[in-house]
């Protein structure tokens, strides 16, 4: 299996849960967004709770966790934001 690796951005409560702004995962090739979350999960435990209520995104555009991640070399976890 093809391994690559992938920066995440980590933005506001992600942040402060993982105590980092961004992480490094490694992924398959032909790994998802949920995929992704995975690895995150894996790699920061206090982020679980959050990653289903959390979108990945692309500089470009939002990700599905169905989503195939393609070539992108960084993401972004945002997760969900409240105010007003």
């Amino acid at each position: 299996m093809t391994v690559r690796r992938i920066q995440v951005a980590l933005h506001a409560q992600a942040a402060d849960l993982a105590g980092a702004s961004r992480a490094g995962v490694e992924v398959g090739a032909s790994a998802t967004g949920a995929d992704v979350k995975e690895a995150l999960a894996a790699l920061h435990p206090r982020l679980q709770g959050l990653l289903a209520s959390s979108v990945l995104a692309t500089d470009r555009e939002y990700l599905s966790d169905g989503a195939a991640v393609g070539d992108e070399a960084s993401l972004h976890l945002i997760p969900p934001v409240s105010g007003g």
